[in-house]
């Protein structure tokens, strides 16, 4: 016995399933599988830039600390004078 996946049925405007309709005639693919192929392409490119996003911030955030530790040891030498 074949598993099938869960199916999920939405409406589409009328112009966007023409669309989608042409895009799978085009990629040669069935609208089912050009839909899958098109949000798995936008899930793996929201995937990378978040990573992006999150490597992003984890720099910004060092170099802050960094420049913290860099004024309080300035300000700690002006103090010891």
């Amino acid at each position: 016995m074949t598993i099938r996946p869960p199916m999920i049925h939405f409406r589409l405007p009328p112009d966007l399933k023409e669309w989608v309709e042409e895009q799978a005639a085009r990629n040669g693919r069935s609208v089912n599988a050009e839909l899958v192929w098109m949000i798995e392409f936008m899930r793996d490119g929201y995937q990378k830039e978040i990573a992006t996003r999150d490597s992003e911030l984890a720099e910004i955030k060092k170099i802050a600390l960094e420049a913290l530790e860099r004024a309080k040891d300035a300000q700690r030498k002006t103090d010891e004078r």
